[in-house]
């Protein structure tokens, strides 16, 4: 693990690019929903992150939180270790209107934030 300071403070959104731009081998995933339609956050949606020539498959949930007064981060950060080739596929698991579905996004490129946009008919909408 490395640390990753700044000089002064620069909030939550500094933290985050400074985190990004440090990190090897990251993968940083965030949805973004209308929040009317469909939750702005896509909280409750789970994410695996399948890397091509291994077996290995990632797997994080976007939760609002987990206690009393606690909020999580949206944005997930998945490490992916040594792996290096570049791209993962995405498989992205969701509840819509009572009925259980999965999108997914291939070659997704890591090493930089990517945004997916969680579409009013529930689906997840990729655009590199």
């Amino acid at each position: 693990m490395r640390r990753v300071r700044h000089k002064q403070s620069c909030g939550q959104s500094g933290a985050v690019r400074s985190g990004v731009a440090a990190a090897r081998a990251l993968l940083v995933v965030t949805l973004d929903g209308d929040g009317q339609n469909v939750n702005a956050g896509g909280i409750g949606v789970q994410v695996r992150a399948h890397m091509d020539g291994t077996n290995a498959i990632l797997t994080r949930q976007v939760e609002g939180g987990t206690g009393r007064g606690q909020q999580n981060d949206l944005v997930m950060h998945i490490g992916l270790g040594a792996y290096t080739n570049g791209t993962v596929d995405l498989e992205f698991t969701y509840t819509w209107q009572g009925a259980k579905q999965s999108d997914w996004a291939y070659d997704v490129p890591i090493d930089q934030p990517t945004l997916f946009y969680l579409d009013t008919d529930g689906s997840v909408v990729y655009s590199p």
